[in-house]
């Protein structure tokens, strides 16, 4: 099993808020795909969107992978 940690990489994400380039992404522990966390870093912080998606569905979107400890939120 491998598993990206860090780094440039492909990840679904959920644009019903919508995701602007640069944007911060968190992923809840409810979800299967990363959500628009906000414009600046949070503790809940886990990757930095490097396109925009505003679909609202989950869409293949590069990202970049944080790769530090974080919180993941309940929802």
């Amino acid at each position: 099993l491998w598993v990206q940690i860090k780094g440039d990489c492909e990840a679904l994400v959920e644009g019903t808020t919508d995701v602007a380039k640069d944007d911060f992404l968190e992923v809840l522990n409810t979800e299967t795909s990363f959500k628009k966390d906000a414009a600046s870093r949070s503790t809940n912080s886990a990757a930095i969107a490097q396109e925009a998606q505003a679909s609202n569905s989950s869409v293949l979107t590069n990202v970049y992978l944080l790769g530090e400890r974080l919180l993941v939120a309940a929802s």
